[in-house]
């Protein structure tokens, strides 16, 4: 599924470099890259808190 997931964020990436052109795109690549970051970092703290809860449970 990630892989599916990969493949269609590169298709995209690569059709909205050719409307916008590269600078554009780089820009893109590297917001995408912050988001994907601080999702990450989201289910982290999220694990972190259902661990918590479940043990004041």
């Amino acid at each position: 599924m990630e892989a599916a997931k990969t493949e269609v964020i590169v298709a995209l990436m690569a059709k909205v470099g050719s409307l916008f052109g590269n600078g554009k795109l780089k820009e893109l690549e590297f917001r995408n890259e912050d988001l994907q970051n601080r999702i990450q970092e989201f289910e982290v703290v999220t694990l972190l808190q259902e661990e918590q809860y479940t043990r004041q449970i």
